[in-house]
């Protein structure tokens, strides 16, 4: 079967200049409405809607079996969830309908917005370009963060619910040290593991267009995106760091390339180990957490209090055991102990997945990510799975795992390791054919 597709190279050029509008949009998550004052509307991030709308321009650039592949490996798992869920909702108590969309609908999103990413950044021409309005959005989103955290004390104009916020967010993400408390910054994320977690990911990318195209402007992406990273003093987000910062720095030994690069991921390391020294009582009041077993209000005794819950509706039923209790249900079940309202999560990937799509969409999830594993390693070898594997552990212990810049740096994972490159557009052509059997 041959499969012929044309289509026009100004056309492509505009799609892709909507995916990059969508990177500059990709911090404006939930918070984003609460900043603005319009806290009763449903919240669908426009990077996703974005890429939801030039999905279908994407498909008839691939081959057909590229294609067939991406599609599949894009949405098989929300696939499974759906059926699940839908399962559980049918045959378990009647949990709200719409929470489950919601999550269903979220993680159908962020795969396509992985599928429309490894597709363009796969391409070495939009890929340059694409590094480049990643890191102008990480500037940015980090200067609104310090600015969101100076208007409570700042004669700065702004908008009378952003003030309201910024108050409430100090009063909520603030952490004492030294006997002061210190703001973390979350940016227009509802907490700062979040925006942590999207300054990481921003600092890889500076690295890797720094390493690849040594461009001048990824010199102050990576110091920028460094500085986001610690501000949010996220625990998770810090230790990743710290791990990616460690790859990146052996290999640029090893390797003996770029003197410049080499001294800059040193300085970095060095920062990030003296800022962890310093949060070491931060660190040990986490760890009391957990051993004493405290949740109200303290974050890794309340993931084990989720956990111990997870556990126990699994020993209910043996239908929760194999399908889970459906996408989204954590909380509505959860709330009966009167503790959490229904909105809380597990707050930790796996335990979220096995409760709420059991055995078996465990055991799919863990082939998924097993695939990718392979993928990488063929490409690039043990370096990009242990940087997988970083930032696996930095987006573990979200909220809300299905985070789209965890899904951007897949997809960047995913385009560096493969060998064989999507079709570039030929600088001279005026058109694009592309004909595959």
């Amino acid at each position: 079967m041959i499969m012929e597709s044309t289509l026009n190279r100004k056309t492509y050029h505009a799609i892709f200049c909507f995916y990059q509008i969508s990177l500059v949009f990709l911090p404006l998550s939930f918070a984003t409405k609460l900043i603005l004052g319009i806290p009763s509307i449903t919240w669908i991030e426009p990077t996703l809607i974005i890429n939801f709308l030039i999905f279908p321009f994407q498909i008839p650039t691939l081959k057909f079996s590229d294609a067939l592949a991406l599609i599949c490996a894009t949405l098989l798992f929300p696939t499974i969830v759906i059926v699940f869920s839908l399962i559980s909702l049918i045959s378990l108590d009647p949990a709200p309908f719409s929470k489950t969309l919601v999550e269903i609908a979220r993680l159908s999103l962020c795969s396509i917005f992985a599928f429309n990413s490894y597709n363009f950044l796969s391409q070495t021409n939009f890929r340059k370009r694409a590094y480049f309005t990643i890191g102008v959005s990480g500037t940015l989103q980090l200067l609104f963060a310090i600015y969101i955290i100076s208007t409570p004390f700042l004669p700065v104009p702004t908008l009378s619910s952003l003030k309201e916020y910024a108050i409430e967010y100090l009063y909520r993400q603030s952490v004492f040290g030294f006997g002061i408390p210190i703001p973390r910054l979350g940016g227009t994320f509802i907490e700062s593991p979040p925006f942590g977690l999207f300054m990481l990911c921003v600092l890889m990318v500076s690295i890797f267009n720094f390493r690849e195209f040594k461009t001048k402007s990824s010199v102050f992406f990576i110091l920028a995106s460094s500085f986001g990273t610690l501000a949010s003093l996220s625990s998770q987000v810090l230790l990743s760091a710290i791990l990616i910062g460690g790859i990146f720095y052996f290999r640029s030994r090893f390797a003996k390339k770029n003197i410049l690069f080499f001294n800059i991921t040193f300085l970095i390391a060095v920062v990030f180990l003296v800022t962890c020294y310093l949060a070491l009582p931060y660190f040990s009041q986490k760890y009391t957490e957990f051993i004493t077993g405290q949740f109200s209000g303290t974050s890794f005794g309340e993931r084990y209090f989720h956990l111990e819950k997870s556990l126990d509706l699994l020993s209910q039923n043996i239908r929760i055991l194999i399908i889970g209790i459906g996408a989204g249900n954590f909380g509505f079940y959860s709330a009966k102990d009167g503790i959490f309202p229904d909105t809380v999560t597990p707050q930790f990937i796996v335990s979220e997945i096995l409760v709420e799509n059991g055995i078996l969409g465990l055991t799919i999830f863990l082939f998924t990510i097993l695939f990718i594993i392979k993928k990488i390693n063929k490409g690039m070898g043990y370096y990009g799975v242990l940087l997988f594997l970083a930032l696996f552990f930095a987006n573990s212990f979200q909220s809300n795992w299905k985070q789209p810049s965890f899904f951007l740096l897949l997809s960047l994972l995913l385009a560096i390791a493969s060998k064989e490159r999507v079709y570039n557009l030929p600088s001279n052509a005026e058109m694009i054919t592309i004909k595959t059997h």
